[in-house]
């Protein structure tokens, strides 16, 4: 779970009150600019900025260097960062990144009323080892490998989720999870879920080019209609 999750979410949940493109949550400031940040009284910006020191535990070397790279980038473009998230709206931003839903309202009031200074990072981890988190992330990569239209086959897919969730749960390794979809050996779903890909990627051309565009980062359909470079 934690080698696909953090790879997708290092820069959104661990820089997150220094982000200069989030904007509010709540439903008042889904629209709002974001307002200029008060000026660190520490001389430090990003994650390392969030709070007083005794307050948080130790900022990783890789935040630091990625709130450097960040702030370089803002100061480049005359971007402001937005100011820090409230507890509420973090722990929003959080359950939907992770779980796909908004948090409960005993969720909200267990984490509010929370004063350990390791409240998000258990929260993260209890996210993180959830099921929910598993399926989360196995309907939103059936989305990225066959596209929205998969939703409307009629092929049990359920059965594929299911599949990639228990994976993910399992901290499977992502060429381990690519082996087993790209090696399907049966026509059989049922029998081996991974072969849902396969049986719902379409004509070779179309699988061809989707196998292209997530597992190696190209994209090769066009040369259907264009032999030009």
């Amino acid at each position: 779970m934690r080698r696909l999750v953090f790879s997708l979410l290092a820069s959104i949940v661990v820089l997150l009150p220094a982000s200069a493109l989030a904007q509010s949550m709540e439903p008042e400031g889904m629209m709002a600019p974001a307002k200029p940040a008060p000026a660190p009284t520490s001389g430090t910006t990003g994650a390392a900025a969030v709070a007083p020191k005794d307050d948080l535990p130790p900022v990783p070397q890789l935040t630091k260097d990625l709130d450097e790279l960040f702030a370089a980038a803002w100061k480049d473009a005359s971007v402001v960062p937005a100011p820090d998230a409230s507890r509420g709206e973090l722990l929003r931003r959080l359950t939907l990144d992770l779980a796909g839903r908004i948090p409960t309202v005993e969720e909200s009031q267990a984490f509010l009323a929370c004063e350990d200074k390791d409240g998000v990072r258990r929260t993260v981890e209890r996210l993180l080892s959830s099921r929910e988190c598993a399926e989360h992330y196995a309907e939103t990569l059936m989305v990225a490998l066959l596209g929205r239209e998969a939703y409307l086959d009629s092929i049990d897919r359920p059965l594929f989720v299911d599949w990639l969730a228990t994976k993910i749960q399992a901290d499977a390794p992502f060429d381990e999870i690519a082996s087993a979809i790209l090696g399907a050996k049966t026509d059989d779903a049922r029998k081996d879920p991974a072969s849902f890909y396969v049986l719902l990627g379409g004509a070779p051309s179309d699988l061809a080019g989707k196998t292209a565009r997530f597992f190696l980062g190209n994209r090769i359909a066009c040369a259907q209609c264009h032999d030009h470079p």
